[in-house]
């Protein structure tokens, strides 16, 4: 490197020149160790070891991958990672440095998504579990490497040890995941590639190469290895002209609010004008209107925050002069906050000095749950791990949602504890402290970002004594005590690996352990009884109802084998056979079986035909007892009788069951009955 490039193309000679070798300390361990590649270093021993005992294939053995096993084709496409492999040594190298990879990213508490950085760690760990298939392995595999790899890099990089089971866990849910994709996927393809075979075609549509991507998640790349040898080809282009206005759809949808602004709003942002926000510490403010567009208003100062951060944006009053007007949204556009507003009365003109008043019972409550996201988020890592980070939030006047990564449902006992954690720290009344400060500063600090808010050089720090420290832009509570009270309401998954609590604060959280106490005590009284009493009251009832049940069953039972029995006396004889044919008045297809094992235990030998009518429906069963099911099967009596009457449904010899399409009352089914077992005996 000799030259620096300036912005306009000129080159400056640089005062020392040097080469740029390229050589990183891996290599340097390859050269010290005498080795021709960084896989043969002592670095990788242990993984490749661990995927050898995994596969029963030597990393050394070089020669073509396992017969019947496609090879990947070379990827014509411009910029393609993918070249030609052909033996094991790659396999083994590609599994072994993706795998590497994909622990560390998940240890910083990256999980696989279909965005972002999320998306290139899915895409990571599949392509080392493809070539994994490449050498036989066809189960999750990924996961058990992990003990090598902490044994190897453990003592240098804690966080890989401390996240073990995490790692292991999200590796082997995203392998299942993925082995799911390749089976649904390979179905829809084999059906798309035995249809274009009939039709003569030769290539793989973009269309098809498109919805398998799209909607099942399947790789181009493994529709290739599947069809290749098929001799068929791919419609790449096709492909990425699909792939690209899918892209380009999703970008226009995605657009800030900027591109939709009035040209007079962003000729203000062009000349670097600005709002100041002063929400922070103010309810309301005079401000001067620098802007009034249809319902956009511009001030030069605001106490209305704009929706960001997952914090809603306040709402509240515009009052000046001549007119006052509702503020219903507030958002942030560059350094300018726009203020959307309905006009109530009179009118607002631009110069006018206006009051600006946020609805400051509805921002309380807001900023009671923002703190209480914080707590939340320290009080989940102290519990779960600190392999929980935030993965998204929203905080509103009616309540606060919490995302986090974390890979199973919380156990009851651990939702309490992180409750119970709120809740003290609330109690504690710590001091909500705020302060601006260099972003290196920050992280110093141990501040926890988040990978999808966007910082500057200046980051705003929000710290609770020694709970919780993070990056954040939003409104908070001035100690702890102020958020009152803090209640779970509801724990579940969002996403694959993404779980999400939901939960109230304040008056809100107090009043829905009111509305709870209101409905114990509607329960007392309608159970007569006290509350404390409550649960065992609930237990007898469930007890007494189990036994009126049973009771019914057996009264019930009693009855209809009684009318069975004396049904016995109209058995007909097709031939050396006992063909019994009726109608029970039962209503699940269970109860339908136990009336006719009850006729084959009186019957001893015979074939038996029930149907029972339920809502219109009229189910419908044939069996044939075992002595004669090697001459006569209940399937075929079935399949007989179907093309005589109504029928649809199948099983085996000696019980089929379905649905009659139309009632036939018990004679005429008789007879048709005898007629389809008459079929069956004599092969008609």
């Amino acid at each position: 490197m000799q030259y620096e490039r300036t912005k306009d193309g000129k080159l400056i000679p640089l005062p020392k020149p040097c080469i740029d070798t390229g050589i990183g300390l891996e290599r340097i361990t390859a050269v010290v160790q005498g080795v021709p590649t960084n896989f043969d270093t002592d670095l990788f021993a242990g993984l490749m070891q661990k995927i050898s005992e995994l596969s029963g294939v030597a990393y050394k053995e070089s020669k073509a991958l396992k017969e019947g096993v496609p090879r990947f084709a070379r990827d014509d496409r411009k910029g393609a990672q993918d070249d030609m492999v052909g033996d094991t040594e790659v396999a083994f190298r590609v599994i072994a440095d993706h795998f590497r990879a994909s622990a560390f990213i998940i240890a910083e508490g990256i999980i696989p998504s279909n965005e972002g950085r999320g998306y290139v760690l899915r895409r990571i760990i599949r392509r080392a579990e493809r070539f994994g298939k490449l050498l036989g392995l066809n189960e999750p595999f990924l996961y058990k490497l992990l003990p090598p790899l902490i044994e190897e890099y453990g003592d240098i990089y804690p966080e890989i040890k401390e996240n073990a089971p995490l790692i292991e866990k999200v590796l082997k849910h995203e392998e299942e995941r993925f082995l799911e994709t390749l089976n649904t996927g390979l179905e829809v393809l084999a059906e798309e590639v035995e249809r274009l075979k009939e039709k003569g075609a030769q290539t793989i549509p973009a269309e098809l190469l498109f919805k398998l991507y799209d909607t099942y998640g399947f790789p181009y790349d493994l529709v290739r290895d599947y069809v290749l040898p098929l001799g068929f080809s791919l419609d790449l282009e096709g492909f990425e002209r699909l792939r690209e206005e899918a892209r380009e759809k999703s970008r226009q949808t995605w657009k800030g609010a900027l591109e939709t602004l009035p040209p007079a709003i962003k000729e203000l942002i062009s000349q670097g004008v600005k709002t100041e926000f002063v929400g922070y510490e103010e309810f309301s403010t005079k401000a001067k209107v620098l802007a009034l567009i249809d319902d956009i208003l511009v001030v030069d100062k605001t106490p209305f925050y704009p929706e960001g951060g997952g914090q809603v944006a306040d709402v509240g009053l515009v009052v000046g002069e001549k007119g006052k007007a509702q503020v219903v949204d507030a958002e942030k556009a560059s350094e300018l906050i726009i203020h959307r507003i309905k006009l109530l009365e009179g009118r607002i003109e631009v110069g006018d000095e206006v009051e600006l008043k946020v609805d400051v019972e509805r921002r309380r409550r807001i900023m009671r749950h923002h703190t209480a996201t914080h707590l939340l988020h320290s009080a989940l890592r102290q519990v779960l791990g600190s392999h929980v980070r935030q993965y998204g939030s929203l905080v509103e006047e009616g309540r606060l949602r919490f995302d986090f990564t974390h890979f199973s449902a919380l156990k009851p006992e651990e939702l309490k504890k992180v409750e119970d954690l709120v809740n003290r720290w609330i109690l504690e009344n710590y001091e909500v402290e705020t302060k601006w400060m260099p972003r290196e500063e920050a992280e110093k600090l141990g501040a926890l970002a988040f990978f999808e808010e966007k910082y500057g050089d200046i980051v705003r720090v929000v710290r609770i004594n020694d709970v919780s420290c993070e990056f954040c832009g939003g409104t908070h509570v001035k100690r702890t005590g102020d958020i009152g009270f803090f209640k779970v309401i509801s724990e579940g998954s969002v996403a694959s690996g993404v779980r999400r609590i939901t939960a109230i604060c304040g008056d809100l959280a107090y009043q829905y352990v009111r509305d709870l106490e209101d409905r114990l005590e509607r329960l007392t009284i309608l159970l007569k009884t006290s509350p404390q009493d409550l649960e065992k009251r609930v237990e007898q009832l469930l007890k007494e109802m189990e036994d009126l049940k049973a009771e019914l069953k057996r009264w019930k039972g009693g009855n209809l084998r009684d009318e069975l029995a004396r049904k016995l006396s109209s058995v007909v004889k097709v031939g050396e056979i006992s063909l019994f044919v009726g109608y029970v008045p039962v209503e699940k297809m269970d109860e339908l079986r136990e009336c006719g094992d009850f006729i084959k235990q009186k019957l001893g030998s015979g074939v038996i035909f029930l149907a029972s009518e339920k809502d219109g429906k009229i189910q419908a069963i044939c069996m044939v007892t075992k002595d004669l099911s090697s001459k006569v099967s209940a399937k075929d009596i079935f399949l007989a009788l179907s093309k005589k009457i109504g029928l649809k449904g199948g099983g085996r010899p000696e019980l089929a069951q379905g649905t009659l399409l139309e009632k036939i009352d018990e004679e005429s089914l008789k007879e048709k009955l005898s007629e389809a077992l008459e079929e069956v005996l004599h092969g008609g």
